[in-house]
């Protein structure tokens, strides 16, 4: 039988999916809010007005597209739809909207721990990362049925060399090294 749990690689494809999707729909959507509020307002706004309204929506329009579509009968985001594979409960039940903002806020321990609890899903038995385990979720093959994900064995071991590779581009590409990179490079940048 096939892996019934979702490796790292087909994750971290769906999250670079996902995320080129919500920073397009983000900036669409902040530019919907910003002429919306213009409008109300009857004066244009400043650019740092602007600049803080895009650093608000696109957190808002990730909460949203993450737990509504992770807790939807479809139980996965477009990234997650194209490696087919989708989220469920620990009984391979579809997650609750509640659940799946827990979710979503949970990243951020994965993505603070500068990509370690995005790692730990190499490790555990269920290939679950820090924020599966807060919320009680799994990310499995999308043709699966709840009674088979619910009976499924451990999954088997991955080799030193594939868990190392995984540990470095873990560690190397995550949310918060990106971040701090960035940051880096453009303090270097105004000089």
């Amino acid at each position: 039988m096939w892996p019934i749990y979702s490796g790292f690689w087909s994750r971290f494809a769906a999250f670079v999916i996902d995320t080129l999707l919500i920073t397009i729909g983000g900036f669409f959507f902040s530019g919907l809010v910003l002429t919306i509020v213009t409008r109300l307002l009857h004066k244009a706004t400043t650019e740092s007005g602007e600049n803080a309204l895009i650093f608000l929506t696109i957190p808002v329009a990730a909460w949203l597209y993450f737990a509504a579509m992770e807790s939807s009968p479809g139980q996965s985001t477009v990234g997650k739809l194209a490696m087919k594979i989708k989220v469920t409960d620990l009984s391979g039940e579809k997650i609750g909207f509640g659940c799946a903002t827990g979710r979503f806020f949970a990243k951020f321990l994965s993505a603070l721990s500068l990509g370690v609890g995005y790692v730990m899903a190499v490790f555990t038995s269920r290939r679950q990362s820090l924020h599966d385990k807060v919320a009680g979720t799994l990310v499995v093959q999308r043709s699966l049925l709840p009674p088979e994900i619910a009976k499924a064995e451990p999954a088997p071991p991955i080799s030193t060399a594939a868990r190392t590779l995984i540990v470095i581009a873990g560690l190397l590409f995550n949310p918060t090294t990106i971040g701090l990179v960035a940051a880096i490079a453009i303090g270097f940048h105004r000089h």
